[in-house]
């Protein structure tokens, strides 16, 4: 999931809901607000892209077209006021239940880290 400025928290939940038309809907809810992505796969470009907007008024998107057990999605995140950041995540499979998420923006010409997050199926 991209970066938020809710930031991620111990109480925050997960829920993903695959869609009719396949794509896959993640609803993450913390005590900070709400996030909601849309993941879906576009095979004429064989391209992932995921739009996502929370509740404080940002969004953005993200895509990518890698595979394997470290994938990074790149993308651009807005402000309510219209600034725009360039942003990365690298999603790293440490298991079958449990994946590491380093999220990036880029800020003065380089990339600083943003969040570091591990999440694990319950």
């Amino acid at each position: 999931m991209a970066a938020s400025k809710l930031g991620a928290l111990p109480s925050t939940s997960l829920t993903a809901t695959k869609l009719k038309d396949g794509s896959v809907m993640i609803r993450t809810a913390s005590p900070n607000g709400d996030v909601t992505a849309y993941n879906t796969y576009l095979p004429s470009s064989k391209t992932w892209f995921s739009p996502y907007a929370d509740s404080g008024g940002y969004y953005g998107y993200e895509s990518t077209q890698q595979s394997g057990r470290s994938i990074r999605w790149t993308g651009i995140f807005y402000s309510p006021s219209g600034g725009a950041t360039p942003i990365r995540d690298t999603y790293t499979m440490l298991g079958m239940t449990k994946q590491y998420d380093l999220s990036e923006a880029k800020v003065g010409g380089s990339w600083k880290v943003t969040a570091r997050t591990t999440c694990t199926k319950s």
